[in-house]
């Protein structure tokens, strides 16, 4: 069923659905960095950082534009 519905983003937005894609698995990376292999627990995780490297993520997937 959430694959039937991403395949139907993916067919009808595919940049958008590939930036946030990536945004989240970028953040998700971060997320897990943090916990496993630097051990900060959530009450030290960096909130912001994740934030960053999502938008990285998404960006990083966007179209360039030609030049």
């Amino acid at each position: 069923m959430v694959l039937r519905w991403y395949q139907a983003r993916l067919a009808s937005r595919p940049l958008l659905t590939q930036a946030v894609t990536t945004a989240i698995l970028f953040g998700a990376g971060d997320g897990l960095a943090q916990h496993a292999v630097e051990k900060r627990g959530l009450d030290k995780h960096s909130w912001a950082r994740t934030a960053r490297m999502a938008g990285y993520g998404g960006r990083k997937s966007s179209p360039r534009p030609a030049s």
